[in-house]
This record gives C-alpha cells, sequence and structure tokens, in this order.
C-alpha cells in the first residue's frame, strides 16, 4: 500500500510546524506506514508513505529550512543534523533557501 501527502510549499513557509504534524498524524494513525520519500514541484511536495511490513518507527519528521543554496552550506547542515540525530530524507527549493523533511527520534527536539 502507498499513500501520497500532498503539502502546499507556501504552507510550509507559513508554518512547518503544522505540515509536519500532518505528516506524524498520518503514521500515528496507521502505524505500518513509514515515510519512503519525498518528491517536489513548482508549488507543492509530495510525501510518500508506504506499508513496508516492519514494526513502527520511533521517529518524528519535522520540515525545516536547511540552508541557503550554496553547495558547501548544504553539505555542512546535512552533516550537523546527521550528529544530531537527523537524517534528511528529501528536499525543496523556496527562493533563495533549501527547506528538507528530516527524520530523528521522538524524544529529541525538531531540526531546526
Amino acid at each position: 500500500m502507498i499513500k501520497i501527502i500532498e503539502i502546499l510549499i507556501d504552507d510550509i513557509l507559513n508554518d512547518a510546524a503544522a505540515c509536519s504534524e500532518l505528516i506524524n498524524e498520518a503514521l500515528r494513525r496507521n502505524p505500518a506506514l513509514h515515510v519512503t520519500g519525498v518528491c517536489a514541484n513548482e508549488s507543492m511536495i509530495f510525501v510518500s508513505l508506504e506499508d513496508t511490513g516492519s514494526p513502527p518507527e520511533m521517529i518524528q519528521y519535522r520540515l525545516a529550512e536547511l540552508s541557503e543554496l550554496d553547495k558547501d552550506l548544504i553539505a555542512a547542515e546535512l552533516k550537523s543534523r546527521y550528529y544530531a540525530g537527523f537524517r534528511a530524507l528529501g528536499s525543496f527549493i523556496s527562493g533563495n533557501s533549501v527547506w528538507a523533511l528530516f527524520a530523528g527520534p521522538i524524544n529529541q527536539s525538531a531540526a531546526k
């Protein structure tokens, strides 16, 4: 089974926490689902959720601004967040910024 969550980029820019909660709530309603990818067009992101047959993950998902459009900054931010316990699952560009969907342990605070 696959489920696609569509989120407008403008909505993310206005309230990233609420948009993140859409993803987390979908996973709480169906614990068999896992986030498996993120795609984007010019106005929307598409988060794919799949039933992978594995046990539910104890993970929270957060949409957050990653960095400016600079390859060195992007790499540094990805490494910094990785060492803080978060992994980037996908990204999109809005204006002069890169945003990403991050996964991290539930007991940690959200990515910046």
